[in-house]
């Protein structure tokens, strides 16, 4: 569903800006997207469109959403020129009134953004349309100071710093940790002609960034136990802010923090502590998760357990019903 009405949005906000189908999907997901991001092929619009609305597996999908979350152009130039009526033809009533509300309030802050000096609109501005909000964790991957004519101290320090070159994940296409398995397309992008399996391209976030141990954050987690890899996830708050200005609800985030945590995890982006807490200044307080809390004989990694909290069935907005499920021992 999340695929299908991101494909809408785009093949519509083309339109509006006099942009031809094939040509909008390809400006919106290709130009930030190398081989290096898992889940990439290539930047066809015919290969984008069967990803989105035929038969893209996980990281396919959300590969070509990070690609499009990067290209922050793309959306504001749909943004800043839909109106109501535009968001109700892309997405219906119900979800395209909450998508023009959402995207309206968050207009208003990058407007004003802009017009802040350029040291200052990224610690305590939003300067685009899927900027992480101002409490969020992730707020905490960049370096903070207060302005100048208040003293200019140091607020916090980066909890991550990047390498000088990423490296390559160093798993071959055929690796038995990499589920789903590679899709065809993916192989073809991968391996360039080369004979399978071969070795793949991705730059995960673990070998793109070095964790800073003096920082806020990393102090945090690492009192409490807890696995770090490359910072508070940027991805997950973009996605989420994407998702409401697509017009679902508070409540769905839920089922969107599983895949971003299925999907991260899995690739070594982030880890577990870093999707959660990305996720935390948005997410629904009854969905909260619990950290520091540790596990006993009835309530084993209650921290875990918090990805779908125990007894919880979601009714989501766009029809499904997912059923409370057990997913640990």
């Amino acid at each position: 569903e999340f695929a299908r009405r991101l494909y809408d949005l785009i093949v519509a906000g083309g339109a509006l800006n006099g942009v031809p189908a094939p040509e909008a999907l390809t400006k919106a997901f290709g130009p930030k997207c190398t081989l290096n991001i898992a889940g990439f092929s290539d930047n066809k619009s015919s290969t984008i469109e069967a990803v989105l609305l035929k038969n893209g597996n996980i990281r396919e999908i959300w590969g070509y959403v990070y690609c499009l979350i990067k290209n922050d152009k793309a959306l504001t130039d749909i943004f800043m020129k839909a109106d109501a009526s535009f968001f109700e033809g892309v997405l219906g009533a119900e979800a395209g009134a909450r998508a023009f509300a959402v995207v309206q309030e968050r207009k208003v802050e990058v407007v004003t953004s802009a017009t802040m000096p350029s040291n200052l609109k990224y610690t305590f501005g939003i300067p685009d349309f899927l900027w992480p909000t101002k409490n969020s964790w992730v707020n905490f991957g960049f370096d903070a100071s207060l302005p100048n004519d208040v003293g200019g101290g140091v607020l916090w320090v980066r909890a991550r710093t990047p390498l000088v070159n990423c490296t390559e994940t160093g798993l071959m296409t055929d690796s038995p940790e990499i589920y789903p398995p590679l899709s065809l397309r993916e192989l073809k992008g991968q391996c360039q002609g080369k004979d399978l399996p071969c070795r793949l391209q991705w730059w995960p976030g673990a070998n793109c960034y070095k964790m800073v141990a003096d920082s806020f954050y990393a102090e945090r987690a690492t009192r409490n136990g807890y696995r770090m890899v490359a910072g508070p996830s940027g991805t997950t708050a973009n996605v989420f802010q994407l998702a409401l200005s697509l017009g679902f609800t508070d409540d769905d985030l839920l089922a969107f923090r599983v895949v971003m945590t299925a999907w991260l995890v899995q690739s070594n982006d982030h880890s577990l502590l870093e999707t959660m807490l990305a996720a935390e200044s948005q997410m629904p307080s009854k969905y909260s998760m619990q950290w520091g809390r540790k596990s006993y004989d009835l309530d084993r990694w209650p921290d875990f357990q918090r990805i779908w909290p125990r007894g919880t069935t979601l009714h989501t907005s766009w029809g499904p019903v997912i059923q409370s499920f057990r997913f640990l021992p």
